[in-house]
């Protein structure tokens, strides 16, 4: 025991009801990189001017016509942002497809249309499921 009453804010400086830092808390110690980083940022930008971003930006499209997927991909991805992949969408449920869409017709309608379509089912290799049209 340190001596010290606890904490009615928990130990990390945090009110136990809401999660949040508590008025005059300072917070962690930061970044202890961030102002090696800036300077080395500062050097960087001192060093490289508009002329040589420009000649840096022509070899990637020379590189990139002449071939270097590599070039080409990271020149496009800086020019017109990352491609998006599009999810891949699951495959459609058969019997549930058939059910939603018979949902209107009459019990004996209803049951004529079930047994055909269970007897075709029945002849192919994937009887539950079938990949989206695409």
């Amino acid at each position: 025991m340190t001596g010290q009453p606890p904490s009615p804010n928990g130990a990390d400086g945090r009110d136990l009801k809401t999660g949040r830092f508590v008025a005059g808390n300072r917070g962690g110690p930061g970044n202890p990189f961030a102002s090696k980083v800036a300077r080395l940022k500062s050097a960087l930008l001192e060093s490289v001017d508009e002329q040589d971003v420009r000649d840096v930006i022509a070899s990637l499209v020379h590189q990139a016509k002449n071939g270097d997927t590599v070039a080409a991909m990271f020149l496009l991805d800086r020019a017109l942002g990352p491609a998006k992949e599009e999810p891949e969408e699951p495959p459609v449920d058969v019997k549930e497809l058939v059910l939603h869409c018979l949902e209107g017709l009459s019990g004996f309608a209803r049951r004529q249309i079930i047994e055909i379509i269970e007897q075709e089912v029945q002849q192919t290799e994937s009887p539950e499921v079938i990949p989206r049209p695409g």
